[in-house]
């Protein structure tokens, strides 16, 4: 991924816990193909005490993060001003706020699902859809103009062709799904739910396991 689109995954995925040890039809694992090149999902619920303790260690590193993404907006503005306005928009949303103050301000789900997989496919659950939609609409007020929306499948759809930043934003239900713009077709339609892979991953996952256990599966897909 290329820079606001990296960023962007970073301030979501970095304060997703994700559970997937039972065997739910809709969570995230179930949308993912059984032959993925790689994901990286929790199978299991984090009791409140690590979540606790994670949240506290994600504030640490927040400071750096934002410094990250502020150096990274002044580099982007030269050649790309618009993509630098949103970086600062999604910056700004921290401001005065904890991660988890952060996560519950855009209707992130911090006791849901999430896997990050495939070509760069990111799917996390949402507490509360109508704040995740409010957050973008914050983002293209920054941004000067509305997304590119497409109506079948429904989905946002950022290009910036001076950074090379392209994304795909959706939601499906309760979730929020990023992936680039140039995902295959079937990759697309997956991701999106409107077909389901042959075979999935939480298929193959087993049904019980570790708190808060990451699994990694990497390789070629074929």
């Amino acid at each position: 991924m290329r820079a606001t689109t990296r960023y962007l995954a970073m301030g979501l995925a970095s304060v997703l816990l994700a559970a997937c040890s039972h065997k739910d039809k809709d969570a995230p694992l179930a949308f993912v193909p059984a032959d993925t090149p790689y994901v990286v999902a929790n199978l299991d619920v984090l009791d409140d005490a690590t979540r606790k303790a994670l949240m506290a260690q994600a504030d640490a590193q927040l400071p750096s993060q934002l410094t990250q993404m502020d150096a990274a907006a002044d580099r982007l503005a030269e050649k790309d001003p618009d993509g630098a306005r949103l970086l600062r928009a999604l910056r700004a949303e921290f401001n005065g706020k904890t991660v988890e103050g952060f996560a519950q301000s855009i209707g992130l789900d911090l006791k849901g699902y999430s896997a990050f997989y495939g070509l760069a496919v990111l799917r996390f659950q949402l507490s509360d859809p109508t704040a995740f939609d409010a957050f973008v609409g914050r983002l293209e007020t920054a941004y000067g103009k509305k997304f590119e929306v497409a109506n079948e499948p429904s989905y946002r759809r950022y290009v910036s062709a001076e950074s090379g930043t392209e994304v795909i934003l959706a939601t499906v239900d309760k979730q929020a799904v990023l992936l680039p713009v140039d995902a295959p077709k079937t990759m697309l339609r997956e991701a999106l739910g409107l077909d389901r892979p042959p075979q999935n991953l939480q298929d193959l996952a087993p049904t019980t396991s570790p708190r808060a256990c990451a699994r990694i599966r990497s390789g070629p897909r074929s």
